[in-house]
């Protein structure tokens, strides 16, 4: 998520510090379940795919840390299996979930009315789930780009914390999904419903991102400073 720059001229900030961008980029879903239909499938399909971009951004700050980049991408190279095959079973496991336990009226789909691959794409296209995934991609960019190479917060990262890091966002989405299916199970897939899943969403991002902020390579590069 992209980082508010603090600025000693101007004081403390009277408003909390977030990652407002990435905030607004989450939000993204309610005016989706408002205004274009979405369901709690629609919305969990988007957190799968932002899933899939947790695992590549993971990966891009573990070869970018410490002082030797170079050295840590070509170690990522060879333990790669063991590094990719729990975070894509992971990905895979929550796709295999969202798409049992939210498509179609029932609570549980059976196997022959899950929808294929295809099914799947279509619906990302028709109903605009895309965008939201866009934005992200393009938050995660930056993210990279401005807040951890620019910044040189990746000097005082290790790289073995980071590897251990996806798996606790993948933690996290996975709460997510058990709220859902939860609230699924007693609720049925009201709108409600779908815009108290994002919300959780968004709180348990904030905490995530000032559990990194108070203890992550960033406290440790204003320590620096």
């Amino acid at each position: 998520m992209s980082r508010p720059e603090p600025t000693a001229a101007t004081g403390p900030s009277p408003l909390p510090e977030v990652p407002w961008t990435g905030l607004l980029i989450h939000a993204l879903p309610l005016l989706g379940v408002m205004f274009l239909g979405w369901s709690l499938f629609s919305v969990m399909l988007i957190y799968w795919m932002e899933m899939g971009l947790m695992v590549v951004a993971a990966t891009a700050r573990v070869c970018w840390s410490g002082t030797t980049p170079i050295r840590n991408s070509v170690m990522m190279l060879l333990f790669s299996p063991m590094y990719f095959g729990p975070a894509l079973g992971f990905v895979l496991a929550f796709f295999m979930a969202v798409v049992t336990f939210f498509h179609g009226p029932e609570v549980i789909v059976h196997s022959e009315d899950m929808p294929s691959m295809g099914e799947v794409g279509q619906r990302i296209i028709d109903e605009w789930l895309w965008v939201p995934v866009l934005l992200l991609i393009a938050n995660h960019v930056w993210d990279f780009v401005e807040d951890w190479v620019r910044s040189g917060v990746y000097r005082n990262a290790s790289m073995i914390v980071e590897m251990f890091k996806l798996y606790g966002t993948v933690l996290l989405m996975k709460l997510v999904l058990i709220l859902a299916a939860v609230l699924l199970m007693k609720t049925g897939m009201g709108s409600l419903a779908v815009a108290f899943v994002v919300l959780v969403r968004i709180g348990l991002d904030v905490a995530l991102y000032h559990i990194n902020r108070r203890f992550g390579p960033e406290r440790v590069q204003a320590a620096a400073a």
